[in-house]
């Protein structure tokens, strides 16, 4: 049985990749100035970003509730979990991202490799989805490996499949600018935290969003994913 947060979390990146894929176009400069204005009127308005992604839940949530069950069924109807191994790669770097993966059970990871060195840059846990964004898109190369971590339960949604079904769907199409709001204002707060912040602060914001990374992710992949160094990650107080 898929769950609502199941349903929830593929919905908005799939909506979000769509947008994505028809906006490429856009400029550069465009992009970084829309997400500033977002993120300015967060900080003048002293408003917290958990807040705001619990406000974004409801209402997806009260969307979701009006969508048939039967439109995400059709989603999986012609995918079937797979038992993976850990330390199995779903995708090599070099390889075409053809598919959407979605993480039933288990815990995943995309990483640069960078002299002979793996760069976090995305952990994924279960019911929630991780790809290769630019390779899906634009049906490229990737750059990055996607491996699990520990035996996982996966689901494979292949390429072109959502956007098939909002065209076939109208519904959806309100869901749409929902999400793309969600995560441009997700993006923003990552960026603001990685970029800015101190290590302790970092570390601070990751567990505040994924609290399962202390018991799931090495503390190596860790301190990659938040730039500091391993001995830094574990002089921090939550090692402790």
């Amino acid at each position: 049985m898929i769950s609502n947060l199941v349903v929830q979390k593929v919905s908005s990146w799939l909506i979000l990749l769509k947008f994505l894929k028809k906006n490429l176009t856009i400029s550069e400069i465009n992009i970084s100035n829309f997400l500033d204005k977002i993120f300015s009127y967060i900080e003048n308005a002293n408003i917290n970003f958990l807040e705001i992604q619990k406000l974004y839940f409801q209402k997806i949530d009260t969307l979701l509730s009006k969508i048939p069950k039967s439109i995400f069924l059709e989603l999986f109807n012609d995918s079937s979990p797979e038992k993976v191994k850990s330390k199995t790669y779903l995708l090599n770097s070099n390889e075409v991202c053809k598919s959407i993966f979605l993480i039933q059970k288990g815990t995943a990871w995309k990483f640069y490799l960078k002299d002979r060195t793996k760069i976090a840059t995305e952990f994924v846990f279960a019911e929630d989805i991780i790809l290769s964004h630019s390779s899906y898109l634009l049906q490229i190369p990737s750059k990055e490996y996607i491996q699990v971590l520990e035996d996982s339960l996966v689901y494979r949604i292949e390429f072109g499949k959502f956007e098939n079904m909002i065209q076939k769907y109208p519904i959806l199409n309100e869901l749409d600018k929902l999400i793309l709001e969600y995560n441009s204002l997700k993006l923003e707060d990552r960026l603001n935290h990685l970029l800015f912040k101190t290590p302790k602060e970092k570390l601070e914001w990751l567990l505040s969003r994924e609290p399962k990374v202390l018991e799931k992710i090495p503390k190596k992949y860790l301190a990659s994913y938040l730039g500091v160094t391993l001995e830094t990650i574990s002089r921090l107080k939550k090692f402790d």
